[in-house]
């Protein structure tokens, strides 16, 4: 990445991206978050913020076609190597990811795999030593503290994201 931009510049390259490529209909604006900015839910970019090596950056984005909606989002660092910290955190969510793709099939509801995800969730904390006891020890009410209604997986769908409100048998 280019150290002399910021994160309204990079949300601008990424929408350009997305155009160039045929699609027209974000869902919503790119959401491109640098450095400490990442830990502010739903940081909409400034141009305050510059790239400086050694910080992340969160990307995300969503766009429409043919009716549906899709998002993803990432943790890119701006050296293009993520530093030895940054990348156990890294690895163990990518872990708890692979076990949650891989209990993720037909016929399973979507809130036992939210159930699952924050299970998951909860795992990685207490291996990175955030959480301090048993992934078991944390409570929902705890966990949605720390979170908010962020779900662990994100959802293709027609223009809907992450419905958390949906009950456990859904």
């Amino acid at each position: 990445f280019n150290e002399n931009l910021n994160e309204l510049q990079l949300s601008w390259q990424f929408q350009s991206i997305i155009r160039n490529i045929g699609n027209y209909d974000p869902c919503y604006e790119p959401l491109i978050s640098i450095g400490k900015n990442c830990g502010i839910k739903f940081h909409k970019p400034n141009k305050f913020k510059y790239l400086e090596k050694g910080d992340l950056i969160i990307v995300d984005l969503g766009t429409r076609s043919f009716g549906y909606a899709g998002s993803i989002c990432r943790t890119l660092p701006v050296s293009g190597k993520f530093s030895v910290a940054q990348l156990e955190v890294y690895e163990i969510f990518e872990e708890k990811y692979q076990k949650l793709k891989s209990t993720s099939k037909s016929g399973i509801a979507f809130g036992q795999i939210r159930e699952i995800a924050n299970i998951l969730t909860a795992e990685a904390l207490c291996e990175l030593g955030i959480f301090k006891g048993k992934a078991s020890d944390m409570d929902e009410k705890e966990f949605y503290k720390l979170f908010g209604l962020s779900n662990f997986v994100s959802l293709i769908g027609l223009d809907k994201f992450d419905p958390v409100a949906l009950p456990n048998n859904s």
